[in-house]
């Protein structure tokens, strides 16, 4: 009787191995079978809709029409940051409509009609529409479609231009709500405040939605008091939850697009840009109060508090799979921290984003095993993965600024984690140059995006500030991990949201 449960027992052992050797090659070769989209194009697509809005605008003639091929082209192929595009694209058939050729029009009407505007729709691509900026940009620009075409279906997603309103204007509430209630994630990047200063302006010109335009002025006052209060002498770079290179070293031109000039220095109107509707807006003005900020140059200390700890969006309610929680989320760039992994799995698969190729090695946890034992919250607490630290957390800020000089830091933020595109700490000169410490992710032989040399960090200082005085500690450990060799490795490859 022994014998025949023993044997039994193995054979049941050994059909569970035969099972999962089978379930996990089948997962393995599905998996393998992945193609990705192309983020960008292959031989460059250099977009002009800046140029020919500013033409229009100046009342130049003749226009040039066949300038927007390339941005139809663009947006046609949904490549990476086909949502710029759009950005003046619209202000063009918002303000110039009548000045289109009939034939000219149609083009346009047919790219932007079978655009997928939001992660929800059918359809595969390689843009990023998760980060911060990106998030009010695609919802702006579907809202703003949809309130031009309102009775006009879609192809791509069947819905009419009034359904495609309605829903975006969800989203653009929520973010308008979010930005209230925590600031901004990407709080004073001087790269991505111009992206979200082009889909306010957008909104606040042309939304008849009252609640949508009143808010949108609302959220671009707090965007600009961010500017106002941390410039310096018209050079706006300050600690941030995403910064490059050039918004660390600073200088002369470190002006976010020429708006600290136009706002706070000679008032020279800015060049043709995502922002240019600043220029030729009606509808917002800088409150006075923002403009003495700007100017001011007494000593003072500036406290601000900007977004969330992962470790708070369940008590907040945003730990969903919705739209609501995925814009948090990954808008915190969290896309691994184990509260966060099993979410992004399950938003990837709903939306078809394997093809993707800024989150394409997410494949490689497409497993069955992983996802039917739920061990992949425990898979990357046992990595311990760097990537973790691409999480843009909460920025207790502390700036000390007097009429020469400002110093500025993230109190206390995560020391000894690795950060993607954060800047801790760092001191402005008038505006003359920034000086600031690191220690780098990659070596400085590496060309890289972010991290490289200048751009994140390896391991982050434990860095507090009073006043004038800034103390930050580096314990750098003696051998890289696992993972941490995988960035130095792969560094080329981590690409700019």
């Amino acid at each position: 009787m022994k014998k025949h449960q023993l044997n039994w027992k193995t054979w049941a052992v050994g059909s569970i191995i035969l099972l999962l050797i089978i379930v996990t090659g089948n997962d393995y070769y599905r998996i393998s079978q992945y193609k990705s989209f192309p983020i960008k194009p292959k031989h460059g697509l250099q977009t002009f809709e800046s140029k020919v809005y500013y033409d229009l605008v100046k009342g130049e003639q003749p226009i040039e029409w066949s300038q927007l091929d390339n941005t139809l082209a663009f947006i046609e192929n949904q490549y990476d940051c086909s949502d710029f595009r759009f950005v003046n694209l619209t202000r063009i058939l918002y303000e110039f409509e009548d000045q289109i050729p009939s034939d000219y029009k149609s083009k346009i009407e047919k790219v932007i009609f079978n655009f997928r505007y939001w992660w929800d729709e059918p359809g595969e691509n390689s843009m990023c529409y998760w980060s911060e900026n990106h998030q009010i940009l695609f919802a702006s620009a579907e809202y703003l479609m949809g309130q031009k075409y309102p009775d006009v279906i879609f192809p791509n997603s069947k819905l009419s231009g009034k359904q495609h309103m309605e829903k975006a204007q969800v989203r653009i509430l929520d973010w308008l709500n979010m930005r209230w209630q925590y600031g901004f994630t990407e709080f004073y990047s001087s790269v991505y405040y111009k992206e979200d200063v082009a889909a306010l302006i957008n909104l606040i010109d042309f939304s008849t939605n009252e609640e949508v335009r009143i808010k949108s002025q609302i959220v671009m006052d707090l965007l600009f008091y961010d500017v106002a209060s941390q410039n310096c002498k018209g050079m706006f770079i300050s600690a941030s939850g995403r910064a490059y290179e050039s918004n660390r070293k600073g200088g002369l031109d470190a002006t976010l697009g020429g708006v600290t000039q136009y706002y706070w220095g000679n008032g020279q109107e800015i060049d043709p840009s995502l922002m240019y509707g600043l220029m030729v807006t009606k509808k917002y003005h800088l409150p006075a109060v923002l403009r003495e900020i700007g100017l001011d140059s007494s000593s003072v200390v500036i406290k601000q508090s900007n977004g969330l700890e992962v470790q708070d969006l369940e008590s907040e309610g945003f730990h969903t799979k919705n739209d609501h929680g995925m814009m948090m989320q990954w808008g915190m760039e969290a896309f691994v921290n184990p509260v966060i992994i099993r979410n992004s799995l399950a938003h990837i698969r709903q939306s078809n984003m394997f093809s993707n190729q800024f989150i394409s090695d997410f494949k490689w946890l497409d497993f069955t095993v992983l996802r039917t034992l739920r061990l992949e919250p425990f898979l990357m607490k046992v990595m311990d993965s760097q990537f973790q630290g691409t999480a843009i957390q909460k920025g207790n800020t502390y700036t000390y600024k007097t009429k020469d000089y400002s110093l500025y830091t993230v109190q206390g933020y995560h020391p000894g984690e690795y950060a993607d595109q954060h800047h801790i700490s760092g001191m402005n000169i008038k505006n003359n140059f920034a000086i600031f410490h690191a220690h780098p992710a990659v070596s400085k032989t590496k060309e890289t995006v972010s991290p490289s040399y200048w751009v994140g960090y390896g391991h982050l200082p434990h860095s507090v500030q009073s006043e004038n005085v800034n103390l930050s500690i580096y314990n750098i450990p003696t051998n890289k991990g696992l993972m941490e060799m995988l960035i130095f490795q792969r560094a080329n490859l981590i690409p700019q949201w």
